[in-house]
Formats: C-alpha cells, sequence, structure tokens
C-alpha cells in the first residue's frame, strides 16, 4: 500500500478515536476525572480528549519507564490471570464491552463477563519490585480488604454500564498467590459517578465549542 494510502487510513482511524473519545467517558477514565487517579490528573485527560497534543505526548514521554514496565506486566499477565481465576469459578469470562444505555456517556471495556451468572470480572496484576515489595497503594487491601479508590470507582463504572449484579476485584500476582473480592454496586456511589460525568461532559462540550470559534485554532487547522 502506497504511503499516501496509509496515511488516508491513519487520518480516518485517528479522527474516529477522537470522535468517540469525546463521545464517552470510559470506565478506566472516570477515576482520573473525579481526581482518584495518583498517575493522572483530570487536566491531563482533558488534553487528550480535546487535542491529543504535545503536551499530552510529552507526559506519556515523562512517565514512559512507569507505563512501559507497569502497563506492559499488566498486559502480559492479563490472560494468565484470567485463565487462573476461570479454573477456580469453573466459569468462563471472555473479555466484553458495555456501552450506557441509560445515561449514554459512559463506556466500559471489561477484563470479563460471564453472560449466565451476569457478572464481571476486573483484573489487576500488582507489579513486583525487584525488592519483592509491590506499591504502598495495595498497603490498604492487603491489611483491611479496601479497594484501591481508583480501581473501585472504574468497577462502579463497569457495574453502572453492564448493569452486572456484582464484580469479581482479581489481584494476581502467580497460581498460589491470588485473591479475588467480591464487589456490589453503590447506588450512592454510582450516583456521584454519573453527576461528575455529566458535569464532565458538559465543560468538555463548552470547552470544545470555545476552541472551534478560537480564530488562531482555525487558522492553524488550515496550516
Amino acid at each position: 500500500m502506497k504511503i499516501e494510502d496509509l496515511f488516508q487510513k491513519a487520518k480516518k482511524w485517528n479522527k474516529n478515536l477522537k470522535k468517540n473519545s469525546k463521545e464517552y467517558i470510559y470506565a478506566s477514565e472516570i477515576s482520573t476525572i473525579m481526581d482518584f487517579n495518583p498517575y493522572k490528573n483530570p487536566k491531563q485527560i482533558t488534553i487528550q480528549k480535546l487535542f491529543f497534543n504535545n503536551e499530552y505526548n510529552e507526559f506519556h514521554n515523562k512517565n514512559k519507564d512507569f507505563y512501559n514496565k507497569y502497563t506492559k506486566h499488566g498486559n502480559e499477565t492479563e490472560p494468565i490471570a484470567r485463565n487462573c481465576f476461570e479454573k477456580q469459578m469453573k466459569l468462563t469470562f471472555p473479555p466484553f464491552t458495555f456501552v450506557d444505555n441509560q445515561t449514554h456517556i459512559f463506556k466500559s471495556f471489561l477484563d470479563g463477563y460471564n453472560i449466565e451468572t451476569n457478572t464481571i470480572l476486573e483484573i489487576k496484576c500488582p507489579y513486583i519490585q525487584s525488592n519483592d515489595n509491590v506499591s504502598h497503594e495495595w498497603d490498604d487491601f492487603f491489611n483491611e480488604g479496601n479497594i484501591p479508590k481508583r480501581y473501585y470507582t472504574q468497577i462502579q463504572c463497569e457495574l453502572y454500564c453492564s448493569q452486572a449484579k456484582f464484580a469479581y476485584f482479581f489481584v494476581y500476582f502467580n497460581e498460589k498467590h491470588n485473591l479475588p473480592k467480591k464487589v456490589i454496586p453503590s447506588k450512592k456511589f454510582i450516583h456521584k459517578i454519573i453527576k461528575r460525568g455529566e458535569e464532565y461532559l458538559e465543560f468538555l462540550s463548552n470547552a470544545k465549542k470555545e476552541l472551534e470559534e478560537s480564530t488562531y485554532l482555525k487558522l492553524i487547522c488550515k496550516m
């Protein structure tokens, strides 16, 4: 395929990606929007949704060790963890996508969903440091059983999108060391998520309109 054709295709999917990014708040994003994510803030995700510009890329470049090491570990370990969980439960939990059909503002890419039981699976595979320690973010979970706030928020959003009965939060290290925790929907917390999501999308829409009316932005687009 010619390079011109390749770039035309790239422009098309990139445009669709930007469009889709503005139409929904993903379940994995809502904790950042609510400022529960210690690694990313609302400003950074807003830049991503509006521009995909240099400031956003710069943030990723500065944190590439974090993203490469931790995210790579999670992506590589997730299928192994799912297989382990399915063996324990004697049920299958294939990846699944749900779009919120009530307020139409959320979308979730689930690690797993079982149709028979109407339950979802959220997998986390904490990275083990060279000194055999994991992030202090997990201290409260292993000591008190409290799920880190950013993951709890994500799960509640997933429960809302899927209308599932409950979720399994599965923390996996290996076949011997893993821990499932049941999470039930919290109407009160989901209400907070919806309220914040609606506020954020309204803000994002207004920001987009203001940018589209900018003379200098129009000139940049013509360059």
